[in-house]
């Protein structure tokens, strides 16, 4: 898939997940992500550098002194199986 090809899915998807709004995007590990979904648990955001796709899962966690920390886990998309479970509208 090519980059505007995996950038414009990411976007039309966010835009869908937004009600038609285009939300702020986050970045990690230098790649823009906007997010496509949630759980009751997780947000899930998609992206794209130098034309691969990215999922990035979202959850919050405590660390080992009890104090709130925000994790974000990044996993290159598999083009034969697509983005998997993104979460929900």
């Amino acid at each position: 898939m090519g980059n505007e090809t995996a950038r414009s899915r990411a976007l039309e998807e966010h835009i869908r997940f937004n009600d038609g709004a285009l939300g702020e995007p986050i970045e990690e590990q230098g790649i823009v992500f906007w997010q496509v979904g949630r759980n009751a648990s997780h947000s899930f955001y998609a992206g794209e550098s130098n034309g691969v796709e990215y999922i990035c899962s979202e959850y919050e966690d405590v660390n080992e002194d009890d104090e709130p920390l925000l994790v974000r886990r990044i996993r290159e998309v598999n083009p034969e199986s697509g983005w998997g479970y993104v979460g929900h509208y």
